[in-house]
């Protein structure tokens, strides 16, 4: 029966040049090759074709070929990246938020050393997060920076709720100059459409920042350019005032530009920012040529 199907699999590919244009919706598109004698094969035979072809080298060559469109508000490009397109499970991972020395003095208190270590959403291995956080003071207290900068990525792309205690905000995140950034590397090009940005505690000072995207096609004349998509310079949207409490999710839409890196810069302002970005989500297009492992 298995020989069977994957003959049937065999066949259809062949034959077929539609299955090198899959357009963005690959999963309608491997329905229409299961023809009307396999289904009267069975349920069993029938489902075996369907499965040996959503998994052939054919499909995997075919989706990487054309444009994936990431759609709705839930699941974007770090999603994808992080589950296949939703064909595996998110893993985590284990981060301290704080040095070794300081988990020591504070579970000496407590009898608890697992209220410092926190279970988060892994980052994607193909997303490269860059961040630099201008600032001067407290962040020795909380970790060494190899320690904090595991907890720090993998809180920015925690896709829960950006309030969660598990990636609560620190002291690290607080107070940070123009100019402090987090950006995302993608290992494609975006076309974005809209972003979606959590931040957790002190969000209601988070005023004077923009979401830039880098133009790629001015760097083969030497400039190193961003391009601002969203410029906040004003209240924060997080702002109390606003209803809208620190902890919640916010989507800034209208967009349209094609890169592979985008970030969320801190500008010139009166005074320091706080700076806890969780739960940083893009969505758009992914441009071929591309993959996810």
């Amino acid at each position: 029966m298995a020989r069977e199907a994957q003959d049937a699999v065999d066949q259809v590919t062949q034959a077929s040049p539609s299955l090198l244009s899959l357009g963005d919706d690959p999963l309608r598109h491997v329905l229409t090759f299961l023809s009307p004698a396999d289904g009267r094969r069975g349920v069993g035979t029938a489902a075996k074709v369907f499965r040996a072809a959503a998994s052939s080298a054919a499909l995997a060559r075919a989706r990487g070929a054309e444009g994936y469109v990431l759609r709705g508000t839930d699941h974007g490009v770090v999603h994808a990246l992080a589950t296949a397109c939703g064909t595996k499970r998110w893993p985590k991972r284990a981060v301290k938020k704080f040095s070794d020395e300081l988990i020591d003095s504070m579970s000496a208190a407590s009898d608890d050393e697992d209220d410092y270590v926190r279970i988060l959403s892994a980052p994607p291995a193909l997303l490269r997060i860059a961040s630099h956080r201008d600032k001067n003071d407290i962040l020795p207290m909380y970790a060494s920076e190899q320690s904090y900068t595991s907890f720090f990525e993998a809180a920015v792309v925690h896709p829960g709720d950006p309030a969660a205690e598990e990636a609560e905000g620190s002291g690290s995140e607080c107070n940070l100059a123009a100019g402090s950034f987090v950006e995302y590397q993608l290992p494609f090009k975006l076309r974005i459409s809209h972003v979606r940005i959590g931040m957790s505690h002190c969000a209601d000072s988070l005023t004077d920042w923009a979401f830039e995207a880098f133009d790629d096609e001015l760097v083969q004349y030497g400039f190193d350019r961003w391009v601002p998509l969203h410029h906040n310079t004003s209240k924060s949207p997080w702002h109390y005032v606003d209803g809208g409490d620190p902890g919640q999710h916010k989507y800034f839409y209208d967009m349209n530009f094609v890169s592979s890196r985008f970030r969320i810069k801190l500008l010139d302002s009166t005074g320091q920012q706080c700076f806890h970005i969780r739960g940083f989500e893009l969505f758009g297009t992914v441009l071929p040529p591309w993959r996810l492992e």
